[in-house]
């Protein structure tokens, strides 16, 4: 029984022992495989795309730059100027060119002598989207529990009185000899009460020996399932969901005949994280951990595991048990997806280079099996970034390049849950249920933008400008956390094992 305890506490524990960030745990397990890279289709965004859209502003007047130092000399025609992608032209043919990029900037209101970049156009990213779903995004009914927290609250052990309630299989001989001196109940605050009996506990039903099939005394299955998402899947989207799943079948106990006494208990943990950029969409994660004791003693227990990260199967585990085992680790999985963009900035220019999204995703679980209780706990966890990258810096006298950070996906969730029987005996079963469900998330959270940029030769006082920006995206984000369910629940049911007689439930 020892051994049965420990191997439990291990699994709710398993969190607990590693380093408290779980995203300093994602990027140790993410190590442990190679970097996923993909390449994604082609994008090219028209004009005419109901998604790109020219910031209107009032034109300027053109004033051409002259041929002229920045001093105020007159240059040379045919002095030599060399460009940034190593080609040399004239003077001359500098000047002309930078006078017909003037000419198209002070159509759009933009200028290179201005102090600040123009911002000339966008990538639509519709407000119902992002804004709209913040207010659907369901809601915290407490605040975020620490992993510390966490621990305490999914404890198996419950101290109630002078009684340290375990699950069943648990208890040494004396403590479960011990437990025989109680009787149990639920009082008005719905807390388990504990109290001592000076009369004999008794089987008082016929000793049936072979009883078939037992009506069960209670039923509890209770599914919670949360997702996010935000944005746009034609430009930028990222979502998340958690599922917490546990069933408990409890039947009569016969205490002549203890080993066809058994219940049935499941609970799973499943997390989905995906995302999509321009269209192309990916799907991040898929990690599931399932524990199952059936009712059946003739039918083994069963535990799946299955992890899948970047298109990627890392784990796939699916194994039956005669005797109780515990299971806890962490896949992850560093990955970089990306494709080629062209995007129109204002009208005129053109802004050729990448897009992707980088970064690590991964699943932490655990979990334990038994004949009398399971218990599952899964996490998880993304740290995944929006990037834009510049192609060719400069094909002639402009180039182009990027700027903004965006957070395209960082958070958890803590899916956990528990539940057993914590005593049993002639006239009374203790069935213990818990579960906690967290969050703690930022999605689409900052800014990309690209922009044109044209630098000059020394005579003309060196440095680069950036006249226009085309803005792909800009957002708040969604940050949020807290618990999104939670709940510790006794429930203290009469051993009404005869067919035909209801049984008594007090919760």
């Amino acid at each position: 029984m020892k051994k049965v305890l420990t191997l439990l506490l291990i699994s709710f524990v398993f969190f607990s022992l590693q380093a408290q960030d779980p995203y300093s745990r994602l990027k140790i397990a993410a190590q442990r495989t190679p970097v996923e890279k993909e390449q994604l289709s082609n994008v090219k965004i028209q004009r005419t795309s109901p998604k790109w859209r020219a910031m209107r502003q009032n034109p300027i007047n053109f004033v051409p730059f002259e041929l002229k130092d920045k001093s105020g000399n007159p240059v040379p025609p045919g002095k030599p100027v060399t460009l940034r992608n190593g080609k040399i032209i004239t003077a001359q043919e500098y000047i002309n060119k930078l006078n017909q990029i003037e000419q198209q900037l002070n159509q759009q209101g933009a200028s290179l002598r201005g102090n600040k970049p123009v911002l000339v156009s966008k990538t639509i990213t519709p407000e119902n989207t992002i804004d709209g779903r913040v207010a659907t995004a369901a809601e915290s009914i407490a605040p975020l529990k620490t992993e510390a927290q966490v621990k305490a609250y999914m404890n198996p052990e419950k101290k109630v009185g002078s009684i340290t309630f375990k699950p069943l299989d648990a208890y040494n001989k004396q403590e479960a000899d011990n437990l025989k001196g109680y009787t149990f109940s639920i009082d008005k605050g719905k807390n388990l009460k504990v109290t001592t009996t000076t009369k004999a506990k008794r089987f008082n039903g016929p000793d049936i020996v072979m009883w078939g099939n037992p009506k069960s005394l209670h039923t509890t299955e209770i599914t919670n399932n949360k997702k996010w998402s935000f944005g746009d899947p034609e430009t930028f989207a990222a979502g998340i969901e958690g599922t917490l799943y546990r069933y408990a079948k409890i039947y009569p106990f016969n205490p002549n005949h203890p080993e066809k006494s058994m219940s049935e208990f499941k609970a799973s943990a499943k997390g989905k994280v995906w995302g999509s950029l321009f269209g192309n969409s990916f799907d991040l994660l898929n990690g599931v951990a399932e524990f199952n004791a059936p009712a059946d003693t003739a039918k083994k227990m069963s535990a799946k595991l299955n992890i899948k990260a970047a298109g990627i199967t890392l784990y796939n585990f699916s194994r039956e048990y005669r005797q109780s085992a515990s299971f806890s680790d962490f896949y992850g999985k560093e990955f970089d997806k990306s494709f080629p963009i062209e995007v129109p900035i204002g009208y005129g220019f053109d802004f050729k280079g990448k897009i992707g999204a980088k970064g690590r995703i991964g699943f932490e679980y655990g979990g334990a099996i038994y004949r009398t209780f399971v218990s599952v706990q899964g996490k998880p966890v993304a740290e995944v970034e929006g990037y834009a990258e510049a192609g060719i810096e400069f094909l002639d006298v402009i180039g182009a390049g990027v700027g903004g950070k965006l957070t395209f996906l960082k958070g958890n969730l803590s899916l956990d849950a528990f539940a057993g029987v914590w005593a049993q005996d002639a006239e009374q079963i203790v069935l213990a249920i818990s579960y906690h469900f967290g969050y703690d998330l930022e999605m689409l959270s900052g800014s990309l933008y690209c922009y044109v940029e044209v630098c000059a030769p020394d005579w003309l006082g060196g440095g680069c400008w950036r006249p226009i920006e085309h803005e792909l995206y800009k957002w708040n984000g969604f940050k949020r956390t807290g618990t999104i369910a939670e709940g510790t629940h006794s429930y203290v049911l009469a051993n009404v094992w005869e067919r035909g007689i209801p049984p008594v439930l007090t919760q």
